[in-house]
């Protein structure tokens, strides 16, 4: 988990429990990737820094064309970033840099990559596929919209999210439009994030409090994409873009390990970030930046 204030936070999901924390003294804005034992993340002051995921010392740095704002994304091989100079890097991990490829300037979005191929989009909604290897464009395509944010990849389309709340799916081969959403929401500020629709296992509780969680509830395993809209959680159906009847229960785990649920239907806040989904589980966080 990164922070504002130049830290890095290595927690542990079952509990909440923090490993380590490493301040870097550059401000982070995006998630780290993790290869094998090592942690991988860029700041806005243009560097990206390799640490020990035991215990968060430092392995190496790399400087880059200018600010990276977004997240870090990972084949297991290369990382790829995009900087606010108006570059699309791949890194190599155990070498330089393999390629850059210019995009929009002032870009604050992640890409993402399967397949071996590197989906993107700029600041001025160009949505590309690029190769991972080379860096060779195999089609572009315009959103319509600015500001977009990390593209979900799923078999068949790319989905991407921007900022005036529209979704919009692509084929991934050829890029054409499947569908497109317009959401109801003023600004769109995070990216869908993919799920596995089915009963949570409930986390370890900590001795001394209870963890809240946000548990997702069905028998289920179809994918669908969560969306904050208006400060609520809304899940869509990828295969059409369209809200689904599936629903979203908050609550917490009580010192027994059973999951509470709350009364009434959730109510999470506009400023608050869906950042990751495990076993089951939603973790978000709001402005304060509690998870």
């Amino acid at each position: 988990k990164p922070g504002t204030d130049g830290k890095l936070y290595c927690i542990d999901p079952s509990s909440g429990r923090q490993f380590w924390t490493k301040a870097l003294g550059d401000r982070l804005t995006g998630s780290p990737a993790v290869i094998g034992l090592d942690v991988f993340i860029a700041t806005d002051a243009g560097m990206i820094y390799t640490l020990d995921i035991a215990s968060g010392a430092r392995l190496g740095e790399t400087k880059l064309s200018g600010p990276v704002y977004g997240s870090v994304a990972t084949d297991g091989k290369s990382l790829f970033m995009i900087s606010a100079a108006g570059f699309l890097h791949s890194i190599r991990v155990s070498g330089p840099e393999a390629w850059r490829l210019p995009v929009a300037p002032n870009t604050d979005a992640t890409p993402a990559v399967d397949g071996g191929v590197v989906y993107m989009a700029d600041q001025k909604g160009t949505a590309r596929a690029v190769q991972a290897d080379d860096g060779k464009v195999l089609w572009t395509s315009e959103l319509g919209s600015e500001f977009c944010r990390c593209p979900v990849v799923l078999p068949e389309m790319v989905v991407f999210g921007c900022s005036d709340g529209r979704l919009t799916a692509l084929n991934r081969r050829t890029g054409e439009s499947v569908w497109q959403t317009q959401l109801q929401t003023r600004f769109l500020r995070y990216e869908p994030v993919p799920l596995l629709f089915k009963s949570p296992e409930p986390p370890h509780p900590l001795p001394d409090r209870d963890v809240q969680v946000d548990g997702v509830l069905g028998e289920d395993t179809s994918p669908v994409l969560l969306c904050m809209s208006e400060g609520r959680p809304v899940l869509i159906d990828p295969a059409n873009g369209q809200p689904t009847g599936a629903q979203l229960v908050t609550g917490s785990v009580q010192r027994d390990g059973k999951f509470k649920p709350d009364g009434g239907p959730p109510g999470i806040g506009e400023l608050t970030a869906p950042i990751s989904y495990y076993k089951g589980y939603l973790a978000f966080v709001p402005i304060e930046g509690d998870i």
